[in-house]
């Protein structure tokens, strides 16, 4: 909460009129009217008596120990994102700045806001002199983060920091990050939960957690398998990657998973052997699943819906395709007249514009 809504909440809490704190402060009704509106501030001579009146501490008016609750932050968050899908990449960064220095303490709206970032990032048009310049900044966040004294921020951000360092290089250092980390707990705190739900009789909230649990581990297990391809892939295992991909389709396929995910071990391994006609199917197939509305598995059906967001496709499409245009892995497509063809077929769909994510 800003500074003129804290004055004029406790003000109303206290049953004082504007013209009240103003006689009793020596200053005019008009002046406490510009505080509470924010278009000015009260001289620092008067905060101290200022926050005696309306019965509060300092800390309490510069809302120093206010915290932001998780749906708060996710409101901020998609405030933000809208920002940067309309209006670019920049605009969205310095919302998100703003928002940080408004509330300096809450890490997990800094680490929130950076892995928002990051994702509106790869889909931005910039310079590669501009593009490395955020991504120290939004590193910087994520340092910030992992030093949060919440457990669950900190490990958070600790994870993201690890695979940055492993994925250039600084194994060392990723080492260090990942020593930080907790061990799995040998008691499985999502069960005991689930237990307590069900001696309260509360059912729809059991399965919620129940199913919640099970959809995180099957993403967990999905991560593993993409992994484990590249692995595979890496010791010339070829049959066992290709075991790996078709149980990864299979898990996919069998809970009722975006068809989009099917299709990642697939190509992992068709851009490994450079088979072009096989790699552009995929794609192909993989753009096209994209662009195709997500449905809820219908096993998670206790879990909490929320209206679905209609340019979630075509950013996954557009973020692929620059992939697909910047990828080492993808150079030798680029001289194929069919991929040619595919990549301006979908860029007439998806142009991309300067500036903007």
């Amino acid at each position: 909460m800003k500074l003129n809504e804290q004055i004029r909440e406790h003000r109303k809490k206290v049953g004082l009129t504007q013209e009240q704190v103003a006689n009793s402060l020596g200053v005019s009704a008009p002046a406490v009217n510009k505080w509470e509106s924010g278009s000015t501030y009260p001289d620092i001579t008067l905060l101290a008596p200022l926050a005696r009146l309306l019965e509060i501490d300092l800390n309490t008016l510069f809302t120093f120990h206010e915290s932001l609750s998780k749906k708060e932050i996710g409101r901020f968050c998609n405030e933000v994102g809208e920002v940067a899908n309309t209006m670019g990449f920049q605009a969205g960064f310095s919302a998100a700045t703003a928002k940080i220095q408004e509330y300096p303490t809450c890490d997990l709206l800094r680490y929130s806001m950076a892995l928002l970032l990051e994702g509106t990032l790869a889909r931005a048009s910039l310079s590669s002199e501009e593009r490395a310049e955020y991504e120290r900044r939004l590193m910087v966040w994520y340092e910030q983060a992992a030093n949060s004294k919440d457990e669950e921020t900190k490990e958070a951000a600790i994870s993201i920091l690890a695979n940055k360092y492993l994925a250039c290089g600084k194994t060392e250092k990723a080492q260090e990050l990942i020593a930080l980390l907790p061990d799995k707990r040998t008691v499985d705190k999502q069960m005991l939960k689930i237990n307590v739900l069900m001696k309260q009789e509360r059912y729809e909230e059991a399965a919620a957690l129940a199913e919640m649990k099970i959809f995180s581990d099957i993403a967990t297990i999905q991560s593993y398998f993409i992994t484990l391809v590249d692995i595979d892939l890496l010791l010339d295992e070829t049959d066992s990657a290709a075991c790996v991909s078709e149980i990864s389709q299979k898990m996919a396929s069998l809970f009722g998973f975006w068809e989009y995910n099917g299709y990642v071990c697939p190509l992992q391994i068709a851009l490994a052997s450079k088979d072009a006609a096989k790699s552009i199917e995929l794609i192909k197939k993989m753009l096209n699943a994209a662009l195709t509305p997500i449905k809820s598995p219908a096993m998670f059906q206790h879990l909490p819906t929320k209206s679905a967001d209609d340019t979630l496709g075509s950013r996954v499409a557009a973020l692929m395709l620059r992939q697909l245009e910047t990828d080492n892995e993808c150079e030798f497509l680029r001289s194929d007249p069919d991929f040619q063809a595919l990549m301006d077929e979908y860029r007439k769909r998806f142009p991309q514009k300067e500036g903007v994510s």
